[in-house]
């Protein structure tokens, strides 16, 4: 680990994990950073090695400080390509801003479609942050913002055990529903690996807010950020922050106020066409209050829902099929996962399929005249046809292998 005063090591995953970050980010990226003109990035595609295609692509980055500006030049076209176990991008600050401290990332995809596991930053002066894709497969109502996700088999270290965290869908041309997200680093540690009551109510207060937001449809450009910055006990910009609100008559707001819109503003280019006016992450204005019961969000949220589960029923274009054996990787959540998306699963520890086209899922057989059931051997279904026996499936391109 750098030395560097206030480096952070331990990064929160949604279902409470403390996640290693020295396990993640490079060495080299600390001393490459200590230059004040420079952000370095990890971002981890996919799966490893032994991984699918049509994980990789390429992936644009920008950053922004807590105000909501750019520090930079996005870095755009980055090929993060499939069996790459991560991809590292360098932003160049803009003389205006060098040496501060980019606490928003905005990633997009572009049209090949990516599964980012986790991604990580080093700022100029050393410090480290990071995010895992496990926040994109939680099954709760505030992180469900119409994101695809699927297992990886990327091994990081928590604690002193290994760990495999999922991943999320990008795309820009429609295979996925998920465009880009846009995270809010300092929100994701903790030096317990644990959200504590004094930040968040629960680890979900963090999802579909300026902390972590997922947007559909066209490149958001900008972010949505909070305003005022938020008070917090994890940011080393927390005097800095106070001070040029003193200036301005304002005070942080609570931590109580994460879903609140009318603390978050949004950054980047002013947009000319009026559909776009409105959207997450688009234009320089408060966001407006929104009803969580109105009609009108209830029915845009019902379209988003129908268009998840489309793009579940539409057949792969490559014939896959992962098998794995880490006790981490349940058919039986993947299946259930209204938003899960990938090749069809087998694990060898719970003993069962899922068909990802149909999500219908199956054990696996135990003997010679069990039917509805997966046979490991063939990698098939095994089905009744009057007294006979049949077997379904696809004829498989590629069998990925994980331990």
């Amino acid at each position: 680990m750098a030395t560097a005063v206030g480096v952070i090591s331990i990064i929160v995953g949604i279902f409470g994990s403390g996640i290693t970050l020295a396990s993640i980010a490079q060495t080299e990226q600390a001393q490459a950073s200590e230059e004040a003109s420079k952000t370095n990035l990890r971002v981890a595609v996919g799966l490893d090695g032994n991984g699918l295609s049509n994980a990789g692509g390429k992936l644009d980055a920008r950053i922004f400080n807590e105000f909501g500006q750019s520090l930079g030049a996005p870095s755009v076209d980055n090929e993060c390509t499939n069996g790459d176990a991560a991809c590292d991008i360098t932003i160049e600050h803009d003389d205006d801003h060098k040496g501060q401290q980019g606490t928003y990332g905005l990633f997009t995809g572009n049209n090949d479609a990516m599964c980012i596991a986790y991604t990580t930053i080093t700022w100029p002066d050393g410090n480290k942050w990071g995010w895992t894709g496990d926040w994109a497969s939680t099954s709760g109502d505030k992180c469900n913002m119409g994101q695809t996700w699927y297992y990886s088999n990327i091994i990081l270290q928590n604690g002193t055990s290994p760990y495999k965290p999922s991943c999320i869908w990008l795309d820009a041309n429609g295979d996925q529903p998920a465009t880009a997200f846009q995270v809010h680093f300092p929100d994701f540690y903790d030096p317990n690996g644990s959200l504590d009551d004094e930040r968040v109510d629960s680890p979900e207060d963090l999802c579909g807010n300026p902390s972590y937001y997922v947007s559909k449809g066209e490149d958001p450009n900008g972010i949505t950020f909070y305003d005022p910055p938020r008070a917090s006990s994890y940011s080393n910009q927390e005097q800095e922050s106070q001070r040029r609100l003193a200036k301005r008559g304002k005070k942080m707001k609570s931590v109580k106020s994460l879903q609140d819109p009318s603390n978050w503003k949004k950054s980047g280019p002013k947009v000319q066409d009026p559909r776009q006016r409105g959207k997450f992450g688009q234009q320089s204005a408060p966001v407006e209050r929104r009803s969580v019961n109105g009609t009108e969000q209830e029915e845009a949220e019902s379209v988003i829902v129908d268009q998840v589960k489309n793009k579940m029923l539409t057949p792969q274009k490559e014939a896959r099929l992962v098998c794995s054996s880490d006790p981490g990787h349940s058919a039986e959540t993947l299946c259930k996962h209204p938003y899960s998306y990938g090749p069809n699963f087998a694990s060898e520890h719970e003993k069962k399929f899922c068909d990802m086209h149909s999500k219908k899922l199956y054990g696996f057989c135990k003997g010679s005249s069990d039917v509805d059931c997966y046979e490991p051997r063939t990698k098939k279904v095994r089905k009744a046809e009057g007294r006979l026996v049949r077997r379904e499936g696809p004829e498989y391109t590629k069998v990925i292998e994980w331990q």
